[in-house]
This record gives structure tokens, C-alpha cells and sequence, in this order.
């Protein structure tokens, strides 16, 4: 409407407005532009009133002054006010009309708003009562619920396992005995979990030998049979080594054997020049890295020239090579049988190429078997009850947890699967003994679980477990304290049972 112009229609204005204030009324629908539009001209109603009423106050000022004047000039300003008052009275009419129209509106959403309320809670209710049922059993029946729920994560293959007899495959999801091989003198060491190939093999060791057996029918492919043990057995150094389609086994008198992994052959022996027994092997980039009790080596695989050669003060462990770094242990203690109280430990990093170190932790209290590696990180356990994650580049100590009253290494180095790390607990009074299995975040090493759940429940409980398997959040371990007649294999989820098994010892025909 333009503003100057003095002549308008306020009723047919108002006639519009009404119509679009209907809002939700169906018959007179009243998107959201059109409701501003209302908006708009309402302000433009309340501007004009404001006009017209100083309008009207300069008529007045006007009508008074003129009426100082002659009778022929006066103004009658009666039809004027007339007008005004029926625009009024409009007005008004207007603004009733629209107080019902909004009040109708608020009814009515209210209304709706209502009964959206009240399906709601009638959906809730039946959903209440359909699910009691399922909670009720989900309380009653806790360890079926959780077999269910861990199913889609237990392994589909089978799992290569040792025990005190020997080695065992066990399917995953029920844990039953597929085979089981023995081993005679087995039980006489400490026995690590069989050596998984790629070639549908799995090798175990017993002191002087070492054993193919097929995965899939447990018999025995191949055996060969040292003059000598094999070098410092019972502990859980000196493991064989697979790389490539070949096998590396060392023995007590300074010898490397290069064996074919398919059948047992002689390929390659090499003698490095050690001063002390060889504890452990490790094999990159055609180079044999050979670690005695005190001193280590570097040994070219094609020409078997030494390339360097270290002695040191401490008693090393396990070599790991990694992206040209070998990392390993060093311990006070040179009887790795035997608990020292006293010991201390460190991890160490050496150049591949030349043998010289690179960087040394700070002291650890107590004894540590072997480290883990992964994402950069090295995780152990010492005897002291410490579990500590290092920068695998520097040294520097990420996290460090102690658990009072238990010990870790001994039987086997961390077993790592996921965001977990899984450590062998052992009473600090019986080294090489794990009596429970306790479960950190490998973020932070807070506690995730423990089994059995306590320490004192661990004592009382006996246990004395091998080295776990650990894949997809599910944790296979055996113990051993039936004796050389029995097994007992548990599958464990967060510190629960999923199932647990029974084997009596068997010999293969």
C-alpha cells in the first residue's frame, strides 16, 4: 500500500488478514511466508495508527486555531472523526477476530501435542512388557547370553595349542579336540606355544628335537633329532625360528641348523663365535643374528662371514629385529631359572649393521623373559609385578602399572590382540608358574580384568596355565595342574567362561 496515498480500504485489509490468521485451519492454510506477511502488517497497522492519530492531534491544534477566525473559515472536522471512529470499531473487530483465531490455533496443536504424548507412552509400555521376558532370561542365563554375544568373534580356524603332553588343535568356537600329538620329554621344559607355518605345518620342540606335524590331521611329517639339546632349554629362549620355507633351530654347542620346513632336511649350519651358550636367534634381510649369554653376533646367511661381533656385562635375551633395530633384554640375573629379588633389568636397542646400541632403558627391578612389540610400542612384565610400555625409538617409558602381590614374565613374553595386552600372572614365590591371566588397555595399562578376579583368588584357585592364545578379544589358555593325565582349556571373555574343556592325554596311533 503506498503511504501517500490518503485513500484506502481498511475493511478490505482487515478481510485479508483475517482469512490468513486462520493458520492451521485446513480451509484456510497459512504457510510460513503468508504468517509473516500477517506479521508484517500488523507493524504496519500499529505505524499507521501512530500517524494517524498525530495526524489527528494537528487537526485539532487546527480546528481550535481556526475557530479564532471568521465563521466562513472554520473547519467541521465531524466527518473526519466519524471515519476515525469506524476505522476504530473495525480495528477492533480485527483484533477480537484474531484472538480467537489464535487461541483455536494453540487448542489445536495443543491437542495434537497431546495425543503424540499419548502414543508414545503406549509404545513405551509394549515395548517394556515385550522385552521383560528377554531380561529375565539375560539375568537367569548370564553365560549363554555370553556365548551368544562373543559367537561372531570366536575364531572360525583352529587353534595350535601346547600342553604338558604335547601339542593340540582345538576348534575355537566349541573346544573340541580336533588332536592331540605327544611329545615324550615334553613336560621335562617349559613348554611355548607351537610355531604356526604357512605351509599347513605346525612345529613344536621338545629338549633335543624338533617335530612337523600336519594341522589338520595331527600326525607327524617329520622329526629331527639334535646331538645335543637344544640350547638353554627348559627356558622359553632358544625358539626356532620360520622364515621363508626354511627353519632355524639353534643347540648348546654353538650351532645354527638350517632346516627344510617341509621335510626337515639340512640346508645350511652355521657356527657363530660366541664365548658363552646361545640363548636365542633371529633372522632378517638374509642376516642370522646370534645372542650367547653375554655376547652377540651378526652372521651373513649367503656367505656365512661374520659381520660384527659384541660382548656384554649383562645376561641378553630374546633378539626382536625391526625396521633395522634389535631390540632384546638384558638382566643382572644370569640364571634365568631362578628368581632374583635383587636383578635388574633393561631393554636395549643395537644397530643392525654394526652392533653398537642405540639407546638403553632406564632400570627395571626384578627379571624380564622376553618384550612384545607393536604400533612402535615395546610392552613387558617383570617378576616385581610391573608392566611397562616403552617408545620403541627412544626408550622412554609410556605408561608403568603394578599389580601388588603377582609377577609377570617367566612362562612367555606378552601375548598383544586388539587394543589388549594379555600377561601370564605368576606368584613371585614360583617363577615360571602363571596361576592367572590379567587383561590391560595397551593405551594406558589400566586393568580391564583379571582371571580369576582376584589375587588371593588366583592362589587359592591352583592354576597353572601355558602360554595363551589370545584373537579377537577371546583368550584360549590350558592348565596344566590336572598333571600329565589331563588338560583343562579355557576360553575367556572379559574375565568370564566362555566354555571350558576337560581332555584327557591320548597317544597317537
Amino acid at each position: 500500500m503506498d503511504r501517500k496515498d490518503m485513500h484506502f480500504n481498511p475493511k478490505a485489509i482487515d478481510e485479508q488478514i483475517e482469512q490468513l490468521s486462520h493458520g492451521d485451519d485446513p480451509q484456510f492454510p497459512s504457510p510460513v511466508p503468508e504468517a509473516q506477511m500477517v506479521r508484517d502488517l500488523q507493524q504496519l497497522y500499529r505505524e499507521d495508527e501512530s500517524r494517524l492519530e498525530h495526524i489527528w492531534e494537528r487537526l485539532s491544534i487546527r480546528a481550535r486555531e481556526e475557530s479564532r477566525a471568521p465563521s466562513s473559515n472554520v473547519v467541521d472536522i465531524q466527518p473526519y472523526q466519524q471515519k476515525r471512529w469506524q476505522e476504530e470499531e473495525l480495528r477492533q473487530q480485527w483484533h477480537e477476530s484474531s484472538k480467537h483465531t489464535i487461541s483455536a490455533r494453540r487448542k489445536r496443536r495443543l491437542q495434537r501435542l497431546s495425543l503424540l504424548c499419548a502414543e508414545i507412552v503406549a509404545l513405551l509400555i509394549i515395548a517394556s512388557l515385550a522385552l521383560m521376558p528377554v531380561l529375565f532370561n539375560a539375568h537367569s542365563t548370564s553365560a549363554p547370553n555370553l556365548i551368544q554375544k562373543t559367537q561372531a568373534r570366536l575364531p572360525t580356524h583352529d587353534l595350535y595349542m601346547s600342553t604338558v603332553q604335547g601339542v593340540m588343535s582345538v576348534n575355537g568356537k566349541t573346544g573340541q579336540v580336533n588332536w592331540a600329538y605327544p611329545i615324550p620329554d615334553y613336560s621335562l621344559g617349559l613348554p611355548s606355544s607351537p610355531i604356526i607355518g604357512n605351509n599347513g605345518l605346525v612345529y613344536a620342540e621338545s629338549q633335543d628335537s624338533i617335530y612337523a606335524i600336519n594341522a589338520e590331521t595331527g600326525a607327524l611329517v617329520w622329526k629331527r633329532t639334535f646331538a645335543s639339546q637344544i640350547s638353554p632349554y627348559p627356558t622359553s629362549k632358544a625358539r626356532a625360528v620360520l622364515a621363508g620355507n626354511a627353519i632355524y633351530i639353534s643347540v648348546v654347542f654353538m650351532e645354527v641348523d638350517k632346516l627344510d620346513a617341509s621335510n626337515g632336511a639340512i640346508l645350511s649350519r652355521y657356527k657363530p663365535v660366541l664365548n658363552t651358550n646361545m640363548v636365542g636367534i633371529a633372522i632378517d634381510n638374509d642376516t642370522l643374528y646370534a645372542f650367547g649369554s653375554f655376547d652377540m653376533c651378526a652372521i651373513n646367511l649367503a656367505s656365512k662371514q661374520q659381520i660384527w661381533y659384541k660382548s656384554l656385562n649383562e645376561s641378553l635375551g630374546i633378539p626382536h629385529v625391526v625396521n633395522g633395530v634389535i631390540y632384546t633384554v638384558a638382566s643382572s640375573n644370569e640364571n634365568w631359572l631362578t628368581v632374583d629379588p635383587g636383578s635388574t633389568s633393561y631393554i636395549k636397542a643395537f644397530d643392525t649393521h654394526s652392533g653398537d646400541g642405540i639407546w638403553q632403558s632406564s632400570p627395571i627391578q626384578g627379571n624380564v623373559t622376553d618384550i612384545a612389540i607393536a604400533n612402535n610400542v615395546i610392552y613387558i612384565g617383570a617378576t616385581n609385578g610391573a608392566v611397562t610400555a616403552y617408545n620403541m625409538k627412544t626408550g622412554v617409558v609410556r605408561w608403568s602399572k603394578a599389580l601388588a602381590g603377582i609377577g609377570f614374565s617367566g612362562a612367555a613374553a606378552p601375548q598383544l590382540d586388539g587394543d589388549t595386552l594379555y600377561i601370564s600372572a605368576e606368584d613371585p614365590r614360583m617363577y615360571y608358574q602363571p596361576i592367572g591371566i590379567v587383561a590391560l588397555d595397551i593405551s594406558n595399562g589400566h586393568t580391564k580384568w583379571q582371571y580369576p578376579a582376584s589375587v588371593q583368588a588366583m592362589k587359592q584357585a591352583g592354576h597353572m596355565f601355558q602360554p595363551p592364545v589370545a584373537q579377537h578379544g577371546v583368550v584360549f589358555v590350558n592348565d596344566s595342574m590336572s598333571g600329565l593325565n589331563a588338560s583343562d582349556i579355557y576360553a575367556l571373555v572379559e574375565g568370564s567362561v566362555l566354555w571350558h574343556k576337560t581332555i584327557a592325554s591320548e597317544q597317537n596311533p
